[in-house]
């Protein structure tokens, strides 16, 4: 029976609460100034041009041998690194537009490009792995 009571006066609270608290006086209030407009543009970000391919080098990576493509990029710092998110995107034939990694089975093997970020350099390695 306390049990009932109890919840009895709960429900009669939240009621009177909820009765209480729900007015309308009909009057909007006045709105404020505007603000001023900010900078337009990408806050924080960091971009560039399509760049064209460099010579690449051989290399191996995880023991799979590839292309290696180095450019400076001195926008990664230390801070970018560390902290920051590097998004890289290539773009093929001067449409079609990637996010790397980016895997294909091109010619029947499996294809991956991947972006590499170090401090003030991107590299870009191109590895064929042979089915």
């Amino acid at each position: 029976m306390k049990s009932i009571a109890k919840l009895s006066i709960l429900i009669l609270m939240i009621l009177g609460t909820s009765i209480i608290s729900c007015s309308d006086d009909g009057k909007d209030g006045v709105d404020g100034l505007n603000g001023m407009d900010g900078e337009p543009g990408t806050a924080n970000v960091i971009y560039s041009d399509w760049l064209e391919r460099p010579n690449g080098t051989e290399t191996t990576i995880d023991a799979t041998s590839g292309m290696l493509y180095t450019y400076s990029v001195p926008q990664i710092t230390n801070e970018i690194l560390n902290s920051g998110t590097v998004l890289v995107y290539m773009q093929f034939n001067g449409a079609d537009i990637f996010a790397l990694p980016y895997t294909s089975r091109a010619g029947g093997n499996i294809n991956t490009i991947e972006a590499i970020t170090a401090l003030g350099n991107l590299k870009f390695s191109g590895i064929v792995t042979m089915e």
